[in-house]
């Protein structure tokens, strides 16, 4: 991949992980209010759990996307903006999948 559309990518991803983050640590704060609904613990925890790491996922990898693309690795740099989509990816496998087999 080339150097200018990696950059490209990275500055979109940087964009939209940018707007997301507010909302996201919002709703991970109110996250422990899943408590009040009397799920089983293990959902519980895996909401909480879940919600508190799509934030930080979020600044993680573009924090390691920007380092890489620096260093030269740029198609490095474009998969790791993927990560918080591998967190929402567990997160919807824990909630919907798991939790629909009871």
């Amino acid at each position: 991949m080339t150097q200018s559309v990696a950059k490209v990518i990275l500055i979109a991803a940087s964009v939209m992980y940018g707007l997301a983050f507010i909302p996201s640590v919002l709703f991970a704060m109110m996250s422990p209010m899943v408590a009040d609904a009397n799920p089983p613990a293990w959902l519980a925890g895996w909401i909480v759990l879940g919600c508190a790491a799509i934030p930080l996922s979020m600044l993680i990898a573009i924090i390691l996307a920007w380092i890489s693309h620096r260093s030269g690795f740029h198609t490095r740099a474009v998969l790791l903006t993927l990560l918080p989509l591998v967190v929402c990816v567990f997160q919807f496998i824990g909630v919907v999948i798991l939790d629909n087999r009871r």
